[in-house]
């Protein structure tokens, strides 16, 4: 239960309201991509439901801790995979002009912690590092967070900037810290389908 309020507060820019048909559904990631790559947690499946069970972040920051501008939620189409101690949500919209700019300037190893507003109350952040997200058009990196009394928790961020100004976002939230070969081998293969869509 903690963990899933934690997963709410982290995603919840991802999903309520999103239209689901914006993207075709080839745009996302599927189950088989997520059991593909390398070091995949075992027993992920799909859940369609997680898509629908949040709502907007009332406080979109980057890496450590700048405002900057929401992922837009409004056009994006949403997979959601899990297992009770991760949830990976792959997300690709329209849209999204300067988010990638915003995010990788935001990006400075070593900044001090931050507190954000989320929908379950003040979010304690910190930058754990930054990752490798192989496409050049991408920014990532790893946060650990406390909402209130909950234990801590792990996100890992990907942002990928699309050649048509689509954005797709890659995010693995984990009870432990993700590993880093399953979070680049996602943010590749989603850099793919986001150059293959229409």
């Amino acid at each position: 239960m903690t963990r899933s309020l934690t997963v709410l507060v982290l995603v919840a820019a991802l999903a309520s309201g999103c239209d689901p048909g914006a993207r075709v559904p080839s745009t996302l990631l599927t189950l088989e991509d997520i059991h593909a790559a390398p070091v995949a947690p075992a027993a992920l499946r799909s859940a369609p439901e997680g898509a629908e069970a949040v709502g907007p972040d009332p406080d979109p920051r980057g890496p450590c801790g700048a405002s900057v501008p929401p992922f837009p939620v409004a056009d994006a189409a949403v997979a959601v995979f899990e297992r009770p101690d991760v949830t990976v949500v792959h997300a690709v919209a329209d849209g999204a002009p300067g988010l990638v700019d915003a995010v990788r300037s935001d990006l400075a190893p070593g900044c001090a912690s931050f507190t954000k507003a989320s929908v379950a109350g003040d979010q304690e952040t910190e930058l754990v590092g930054s990752l490798d997200p192989g496409p050049s058009a991408a920014v990532g990196y790893v946060w650990r967070t406390v909402v209130g009394d909950a234990p801590p928790a792990f996100v890992a961020h990907v942002l990928i900037e699309g050649r048509d100004g689509a954005v797709a976002g890659v995010w693995v939230f984990a009870d432990t810290m993700p590993v880093r070969p399953f979070v680049t081998a996602l943010a590749v293969r989603a850099d793919e389908l986001l150059d293959a869509s229409p």
